[in-house]
C-alpha cells in the first residue's frame, strides 16, 4: 500500500481512480481464520479508503481543471453470493 500511497501523491492530476482488488483465501467458510478476514478486509475495503484519500489532492486538481473526477469501485459478485470453494 505504501507505494500506491505514494505513487498518487505524485500525481500532479488524476481524473479517474479506479479500485479492483482483493486478496482472498479460497478455504470452507469453517477453516476461514481471523487473520484470512483480516487480510482480505485489508485489502478491499481499507486499501480502496486509502487510495481514494491518497489520490483526493490529484483528483481535486481534475476537477479544477476539467469540472469532473471519478473513482470507481469495482465489487465481485461474492458481495451477493457465497463463493464455491469447491472451484
Amino acid at each position: 500500500m505504501a507505494a500506491l500511497t505514494t505513487f498518487l501523491a505524485s500525481c500532479p492530476r488524476l481524473d479517474v481512480l479506479v479500485n479492483n482488488a482483493v486478496a482472498m483465501q479460497v478455504k470452507s467458510f469453517d477453516a476461514l481464520t481471523a487473520e484470512d478476514f483480516a487480510r482480505t478486509y485489508q485489502s478491499s475495503v481499507t486499501a480502496a479508503f486509502e487510495a481514494a484519500r491518497a489520490a483526493l489532492p490529484a483528483l481535486k486538481a481534475a476537477v479544477a481543471a476539467s469540472g469532473g473526477a471519478s473513482i470507481i469501485n469495482i465489487a465481485s459478485m461474492y458481495g451477493t453470493v457465497a463463493p464455491d470453494a469447491r472451484l
